[in-house]
């Protein structure tokens, strides 16, 4: 009898050690990007199976204080000063991608509160910040040439523009009528980024 409860114990631990490498490598894939139509469609498939596009494999830090709240100013004010201070460039991308990507995610959180007038402005400011992004990886390719960490900096930048791109995707349809025109505009910025990004890393 405890032969057998031994064997279930190792049997459960063994399954359980599998589906949970399973999930540890999903998330450490490379990252996957959304296709314009489904794939893996078998001939005999219903509606149903139809598999949907893949979502970006990236997430953007949560923003914490949003553009709305009063206090906000005092953050910017920080992020200037702190900005100011950096006098090196890979350091001054990476500063500049965080905050595209904090703008990027209050915009979409703006969007939700149904003020969306202040989230195109702020999606606006995050794509100044990858443009910042893009110029400061091109100074710091002129200083090291041969730098190992550019292109995989690239390659992050490219999946945050993309994962961008998504979110401006599920956005536009709750945008309001009158912020339209301006909202497609800053989703053409950061469509164009992301090819600036995607022509640089093939040149590595």
């Amino acid at each position: 009898m405890k032969q057998v409860v031994i064997l279930i114990v190792f049997a459960t631990f063994f399954l359980f050690t599998a589906s949970h490498a399973k999930y540890s490598y999903a998330q450490s894939a490379d990252i996957v990007v959304e296709t314009e139509s489904p794939i893996g469609v078998e001939d005999n498939s219903t509606e149903s199976a139809i598999l949907k596009p893949e979502r970006v494999n990236y997430e953007f830090p949560y923003p914490g204080m949003l553009p709305d709240n009063p206090f906000y100013i005092l953050k910017v004010i920080r992020d200037g000063m702190v900005k100011m201070l950096i006098n090196d460039e890979m350091k001054m991308a990476r500063f500049s991608l965080l905050n595209a990507e904090k703008r990027g995610y209050s915009a979409k959180l703006l969007v939700d509160k149904n003020k969306d007038g202040l989230a195109v402005e702020t999606l606006s400011k995050g794509n100044n910040y990858l443009n910042d992004c893009v110029a400061a990886v091109r100074n710091y390719q002129k200083s090291h040439p041969k730098s190992p960490d550019t292109k995989p900096f690239l390659i992050q930048l490219q999946a945050s523009a993309r994962k961008l791109i998504e979110l401006e995707q599920d956005m536009k349809s709750s945008i309001d009528k009158k912020y339209q025109v301006s909202f497609a505009k800053e989703k053409e910025r950061t469509v164009d980024i992301e090819k600036v990004v995607g022509g640089m890393i093939r040149q590595k």
